[in-house]
């Protein structure tokens, strides 16, 4: 029985750790870009969502290219 408590707790564990790192995404990108969607339409309010989450991923991009000093060539 303390076997397979330990399995379950290894699994919980691992699958909080990714639940932790989604969560602090959509609250950094909550914090920069706003809580609410502006569209109306369904179709809009997912293409809004979308760019949000673009503009988060580039932003992040841009910050470690800064920290890690990488130089970007076109």
């Amino acid at each position: 029985m303390i076997c397979l408590e330990k399995r379950h707790q290894k699994r919980v564990s691992g699958s909080s750790c990714k639940q932790s790192n989604v969560e602090s995404a959509f609250s950094a990108m909550k914090r920069k870009f706003g809580d609410s969607v502006r569209s109306k339409t369904d179709t809009a309010m997912v293409n809004e969502v979308l760019c949000k989450i673009l503009c988060h991923n580039l932003v992040v991009l841009i910050h470690e290219m800064h920290e890690l000093g990488i130089d970007p060539t076109f």
